[in-house]
């Protein structure tokens, strides 16, 4: 929870479903949160698995701060 206002995000909201009936949007933003919840649950006990990486970390990071080849890697993608 307070992981990620450390981290500088923002908390993401539902959606309002504003375009639709008001009975059909209850339903489908309850639905909604509801399925967050377990995302967030399943997030968790991946986590505390050890098997959940940050998001910040990628293999492309990686790749660029080697031996300092980040910037051959920027002109191969703008020859692209």
């Amino acid at each position: 929870m307070a992981g990620t206002a450390a981290a500088g995000q923002k908390r993401r909201r539902p959606p309002t479903f504003q375009h639709l009936p008001l009975n059909r949007a209850k339903k489908l933003k309850q639905s909604w949160v509801e399925n967050q919840k377990i995302k967030s649950k399943w997030k968790a006990q991946k986590w505390k698995e050890g098997l959940l990486t940050t998001k910040s970390f990628s293999p492309a990071s990686e790749e660029v701060g080697d031996e300092g080849h980040g910037s051959e890697n920027k002109d191969d993608n703008r020859r692209l």
